[in-house]
């Protein structure tokens, strides 16, 4: 998932990560219910071809053949989201399709609490479409809901349509997730849409379990593609439509490639020689990555000392343990009200807290 004005993933992965932890003097929700789908996650039975690698080729590079403009079917109307979820759900009863990919695009410049403007998804194409080598074809007929395979689904318009449609898919067993850090985007999901994962293969679980040098995504396209991921359209207002075809192109690449990179990843575990490091370990790790619960951002009242006198906090105390500064006990009682005044304001418009009052 890429976060537009804040960088990196969530952490490793290490201990609970269903929970958030809160400092002592935060203010947060008293009572939190419990995740709606841990049942289904926690009793899932992985499906034999999850842990099946029989008819996987290993492959030294990842080709996906495409016409060139091809940058992805836009989704963008409720219709058009009905037709690709009776796709998926249709090729599931069917046999046909038992992967999706699927990655998020999300705002958080002029916003408090962030929000989703893009959903990326992708599902496996035919093996005659993946070959090792060769160029990338530019002659194939342009895509459309029926025959195509990568898709742009726009959050922005289709915010009310996604749980009706898309939830049920990303809530279903029998179809699993592929993703990659979805540390991110599983309480993005159910932020806006109440939408929640069930049966997740995370790739960057995989990426960590292999020990790889990097667990990011761009890692991965260059090791199993050869591909080298663009950054220029990380900080990108992805609210704008309509998206420039240089964008759309950008997110088109973070699913695109991932059924074929879960495959070769899937390998890789599998003659893993530690009984520690499997397919069976990666699911099982991703299923704490489904557990994760999204919260409200919390505030703490005592954040205003972090930007005392201008940001140069005082880091001496007093024999109470208090934070000592220049300000007059009048300066530093109005910089708290503003500061409370700033958060109350920022949440209840969702703006950013420094377009509502800036800390310089």
């Amino acid at each position: 998932a890429r976060f537009d004005g804040v960088g990196g993933n969530a952490g490793d992965g290490e201990g609970d990560m269903t929970r958030r932890k809160y400092s002592p003097d935060m203010i947060v929700p008293s009572y939190h219910y419990d995740h709606p789908y841990r049942e289904e996650i926690e009793s899932l039975e992985y499906r034999p071809w999850q842990l099946d690698v029989a008819g996987i080729e290993k492959k030294e590079k990842i080709i996906v053949r495409t016409d060139k403009n091809d940058h992805g079917v836009w989704i963008g109307t409720e219709e058009d989201l009905a037709k690709l979820a009776t796709r998926i759900t249709e090729g599931q009863s069917n046999g046909e399709i038992r992967e999706i990919a699927l990655d998020l695009e999300a705002h958080s410049h002029r916003t408090f609490a962030g929000f989703v403007c893009l959903v990326q998804l992708s599902i496996r194409r035919p093996k005659s479409s993946a070959a090792v080598g060769g160029q990338q074809q530019s002659t194939l007929a342009t895509p459309d809901i029926a025959t195509g395979y990568d898709f742009l689904i726009d959050a922005l318009s289709l915010r009310h349509a996604i749980p009706t449609h898309l939830g049920p898919v990303l809530a279903s067993p029998h179809v699993l997730k592929v993703m990659h850090g979805a540390d991110s985007d599983v309480p993005w999901l159910q932020r806006d849409f109440g939408c929640y994962i069930v049966n997740l293969f995370d790739t960057g679980r995989a990426s960590r379990a292999l020990k790889f040098p990097s667990a990011g995504l761009a890692f991965l396209l260059r090791k199993y593609a050869g591909i080298e991921a663009e950054k220029v359209h990380q900080l990108s207002d992805w609210r704008r439509r309509p998206l420039l075809e240089d964008m759309r192109e950008y997110a088109v690449s973070d699913t695109r490639y991932l059924l074929d990179i879960y495959d070769q990843l899937r390998l890789e575990l599998n003659e893993h020689s530690s009984p520690e490091v499997s397919i069976a370990s990666v699911l099982d790790r991703s299923k704490q990555v489904c557990l994760i619960r999204y919260d409200k951002v919390p505030f703490r009242p005592s954040g205003y000392l972090t930007i005392m006198d201008g940001g140069r906090r005082r880091h001496n105390t007093n024999k109470n343990n208090k934070v000592t500064s220049e300000l007059s006990p009048q300066q530093e009682s109005a910089l708290k009200a503003l500061y409370d005044w700033r958060d109350r304001t920022a949440r209840h418009e969702d703006e950013s807290t420094q377009y509502v009052c800036s800390n310089a």
